[in-house]
């Protein structure tokens, strides 16, 4: 069988051309979708990111807590300090087994070889272990607004909390 019968075959076959007509555009849908790097750039935009350190958190809160007290009336001069209790917490992904009263946990990672990580679940704030605010000259009531205010925003006791 020679080239010449195997098309005159072919051309005999009802929607022959329509068949042909989906294979090149599948083709054609592979070559154009197949030319991504979004898995490489999505990499590249997760290691450039940077993480932030935990004093950068005590920054970030001592700032904006000393600009939401500039907010209240007779506040002129503040300067605040946060301490944390600890940093961040991680809490990844485990599969566990148990038997015999005996638990094994491991954590579940993607990816394979040296590039294989955990699954990051959630990650818990720092918590806040005590706050120092200096003001100039507070009246006892605006000291007791702060101190208020300071409790609420942390959830922490007010004997861990200054104001003078």
């Amino acid at each position: 069988m020679d080239f010449s019968e195997t098309l005159k075959r072919l051309k005999n076959i009802k929607g022959i051309w329509v068949i042909l007509l989906a294979m090149c555009a599948g083709l054609l849908m592979i070559w154009i979708g197949g030319d991504k790097k979004e898995p490489e750039t999505l990499q590249n935009q997760s290691a450039v990111k940077e993480i932030p350190t935990t004093e950068d958190y005590e920054r970030t809160l001592e700032e904006r807590l000393a600009n939401q007290i500039r907010h209240l009336h007779g506040v002129s001069d503040v300067h605040v300090v946060v301490i944390l209790e600890s940093g961040s917490e991680y809490i990844y992904a485990q599969d566990g087994e148990t038997s015999d009263n005996r638990r094994s946990r491991e954590y579940v990672t993607i990816g394979s070889g040296s590039g294989e990580s955990p699954i990051l679940i959630r990650e818990n704030a720092p918590k806040v272990g005590g706050v120092a605010v200096t003001v100039g000259n507070p009246s006892d009531a605006l000291k007791l607004e702060i101190i208020r205010m300071i409790c609420s925003l942390f959830d922490i006791p007010s004997n861990r909390v200054y104001v003078g």
